[in-house]
């Protein structure tokens, strides 16, 4: 009894410690080489894509945010459509190759 005891505390505790990667996006990132793109991850799922148009001009357009679960991956949903960006410990990865960073 003692053992199944200390084992379910034991983990409990690990569950506790490990990162949720929700936790770990909510902050800006912003894009490397390109000071124009940046995304805002908010705590409820909402946030901020900023770009810069055909012409330089900055674009901000809100977007929703999930994470895709067994992927690795987290799918950033704005007017235009969903992009999914790969998860890679400290950068986010578009499909084109764009990387983006934690900035705060």
């Amino acid at each position: 009894m003692k053992r199944a005891l200390c084992a379910l505390i034991c983990m409990a505790l690990v569950a506790g410690c490990s990162k949720n990667p929700e936790n770990e996006l909510i902050g800006r990132w912003q894009e490397v080489g390109n000071p124009m793109g940046a995304l805002e991850f908010s705590k409820d799922h909402t946030g901020r894509a900023y770009w810069p148009d055909a012409k330089g001009q900055q674009q901000i357009e809100s977007m929703r945010w999930t994470i895709l679960k067994g992927e690795n991956k987290v799918s950033v949903i704005t007017p235009p459509g969903p992009v999914n960006f790969t998860i890679k410990n400290d950068r986010l990865v578009a499909p084109n190759g764009a990387e983006l960073t934690k900035v705060k």
